[in-house]
């Protein structure tokens, strides 16, 4: 077949076939009259190429599988790993379009401070600083790459010491971390669980407000949470946990962020 029923038979343009004879997917014969003659062996390489690519390998690796010669049991082990792979990718696009629900719901909702009691289930949060002290980062580059990988899981979060919210400093430095469900830990290669800490969260109160970057720093920023403690004699068990839902791109406006305060009955006095 010339070069126009072989685009036909494959769905190919014309100008694609030279894509696949310069990654020697092809086998043409040039003839002597200079055009080139395809056969059905040519159409089946166009055909299993595009049937790997569309089972999710790139084209690098069909063009590997079809190369070197394999059976049937390494087949199926390649296709079992990108099956893994594919299954990741699910279900990280799951968590991304949950994330965007929950940001346009905040984005649509109230912007007043609300507090709630919730119970709120543990992460797992990969230290990348200590308050203004980066240097543990360094320590904890690779686990923090591999959450970053996982971003829809993961998400970049603060971590606000108990002492400054319960001395009602005037202001709060916070620490930052990089965190995810421990529902979504098994994702996670081991260096990277080896370097997170357990937060256990549990009984919380689930403080969302809206503030700008400099105000959400300041200790005032807190007082509907404090109120909120007070009025049911309810005391922080440990460290505050500051999820955000949205932050402003330039900085001045209002970011969206969800503070969970883990807490317990304040003793009597």
């Amino acid at each position: 077949m010339n070069i126009r029923h072989f685009a036909a038979m494959t769905g190919l343009a014309p100008s694609s076939v030279r894509y696949y004879e310069r990654r020697g997917l092809l086998s043409s014969r040039r003839l002597q009259n200079g055009y080139r003659a395809f056969g059905p062996e040519d159409a089946f390489q166009v055909n299993s190429f595009r049937m790997l690519t569309a089972s999710g390998f790139s084209v690098q690796e069909a063009i590997g599988l079809m190369a070197e010669p394999h059976d049937d049991a390494g087949f199926a082990d390649a296709l079992r790993n990108r099956q893994q792979q594919l299954r990741r990718q699910v279900a990280l696009m799951q968590r991304r379009a949950q994330r965007v629900e929950r940001t346009l719901r905040a984005l649509d909702g109230p912007r007043a401070p609300s507090c709630a009691m919730v119970e709120v289930g543990p992460y797992l949060a990969v230290r990348a600083s200590h308050g203004m002290d980066f240097e543990v980062s360094l320590e904890n580059r690779r686990a923090i790459e591999a959450l970053y990988e996982l971003m829809g899981m993961s998400a970049c979060c603060r971590i606000i010491d108990r002492a400054a919210l319960e001395a009602r400093t005037a202001a709060v430095q916070p620490s930052y971390v990089i965190a995810i469900p421990v529902c979504d830990a098994g994702w996670l290669p081991d260096e990277a669980r080896r370097a997170a800490e357990l937060l256990r969260l549990g009984r919380c109160v689930r403080f969302q407000r809206a503030v700008t970057r400099a105000e959400g720093k300041e200790g005032s920023s807190f007082a509907p949470l404090h109120r909120f403690l007070d009025a049911r004699g309810l005391r922080l068990r440990d460290d505050a946990f500051v999820m955000p839902f949205f932050l402003n791109l330039d900085g001045r406006g209002l970011d969206i962020e969800v503070v969970y305060a883990p807490v317990e009955e304040a003793p009597e006095r």
